[in-house]
């Protein structure tokens, strides 16, 4: 045998035109007899070969996009069954926004922190929390002495007034008339500015505590009991959101007794980051989504704040919205789109027909009568449409609706392959 492996190399790498000798020959086709087995081995190797030939040849027999994945069969009756819907990818119109996170709040300018301004023993309280009240409304009594004193001093500066006037009057008669010097006459005319400018000192008091002028006006034909009382009433319209009073109780100094806050409209206090400034203005429209409506409420922006938060980094944009119906509770968290422009791309497909598979965002496009997983290049988007740019060809259909049973037929098929 080595003799004629010898000659075999011999006669391979020797000239072209050199013959083998007989006992070459001889050992040649002694050899073309080859041990058992020896031919299993060669035949074994060659269908190995001629597999991976052949999935060399599957692989570059698929589709021309390249790392697309494995194909998905469905019958009709399965497409009708899966809700599978398929539409044609082509040019359309992206409509841009910035998209922002952040929370209801109450409308600061129409929030009312009513306070007590003498303090008293309360005596009625005639609101609750959540109650909704309206401008002027008796929210609670008190019965104060303080109260008693600034009252009865404007009383009795009324009644000086009252008779300075007289006498004033009575004055300048006798003085027109000689009777009296004019000396009597200023004097009483001085006594009269002096008690009016006392009046009107006591009425300011009376008014600063929070009394109107025609309850300071009503004070002479009322009894007396009546100088004692306190009357808190509502400032707006609008929902007790806060109290802190109770009956008995002597109310000097603490918190308001009554917060009113009107509910009607709200704030939206949207989070900005600095990379994100140049995108906001005032005066730009948002749609405002909620997990409670499923349509966006619409507003503008209205404010941009000029610091930066320290705890979050953020800057505040605030949009105004109306809540009549009062759906819109503050603390809520919700998300925005503040729109920016529209613009026209050539190749456009619904969100919600990418998937992820292998890690690579794929588009399950049409190949004849099957789908293939196609790896695509996503660009820009909006809440409705993402545009490709690259993967998927205008004109070409896809999977725009249950994209996901695709993707899980195709894990299930590939399963089956690998066992």
């Amino acid at each position: 045998m080595n003799i004629a492996l010898a000659l075999l190399l011999a006669l391979l790498i020797g000239p072209g035109c050199q013959k083998p000798g007989p006992d070459a020959l001889a050992h040649a086709e002694h050899d073309d007899h080859p041990e058992p087995g020896a031919h299993a081995d060669h035949a074994a190797h060659d269908d190995h070969a001629d597999h991976a030939h052949g999935a060399e040849g599957a692989h570059g027999d698929g589709p021309e996009e390249a790392g697309a994945h494995g194909l998905v069969s469905l019958t009709e009756d399965q497409f009708a069954r899966a809700g599978v819907g398929v539409k044609t990818a082509g040019a359309g119109e992206l409509h841009l926004g910035l998209r922002l996170t952040g929370s209801v709040q109450l409308n600061a300018d129409r929030v009312a922190h009513v306070v007590a301004k003498v303090p008293g023993v309360v005596r009625e309280v005639h609101a609750s929390n959540g109650q909704s009240v309206r401008k002027g409304q008796l929210l609670a009594r008190l019965d104060s002495r303080d109260l008693a004193d600034a009252k009865a001093a404007y009383l009795a500066s009324r009644e000086r007034a009252a008779i300075a006037e007289s006498t004033l009057a009575r004055e300048e008669s006798l003085w027109r008339g000689r009777i009296s010097s004019e000396q009597d006459y200023l004097a009483a005319k001085q006594a009269a500015a002096e008690t009016r400018i006392a009046l009107r000192s006591d009425m300011q008091q009376l008014l600063a505590l929070g009394l109107d002028q025609n309850y300071v006006n009503r004070l002479e034909v009322d009894d007396n009991s009546f100088l004692t009382r306190y009357d808190i009433v509502a400032p707006l319209d609008g929902v007790i959101i806060a109290k802190h009073i109770a009956v008995g109780e002597y109310w000097s100094d603490g918190p308001p007794v009554f917060t009113v806050a009107d509910l009607s409209t709200v704030w939206v206090e949207l989070a900005v980051f600095p990379r994100d400034l140049s995108r906001v203005r005032a005066g730009q429209s948002a749609e405002i989504f909620t997990e409670e409506r499923p349509a966006p409420l619409t507003g503008e922006v209205v404010y941009v704040g000029p610091v930066v938060t320290a705890s979050s980094r953020t800057v505040t944009a605030r949009v105004v919205l109306s809540n009549p119906e009062g759906h819109l509770r503050p603390g809520l968290f919700v998300t925005a789109r503040l729109a920016e422009e529209h613009v026209q791309v050539p190749v456009l497909v619904d969100r919600s027909a990418l998937q992820t598979i292998e890690g690579r965002t794929c588009v399950f496009v049409r190949m004849g009568s099957d789908f293939i997983a196609q790896p695509v290049t996503v660009g820009r988007d909006d809440d409705a449409c993402v545009e490709l740019l690259g993967g998927v060809a205008p004109g070409q259909e896809y999977v725009a609706t249950g994209s996901f049973l695709m993707k899980a037929e195709l894990g299930k098929s590939e399963a089956e392959h690998s066992h």
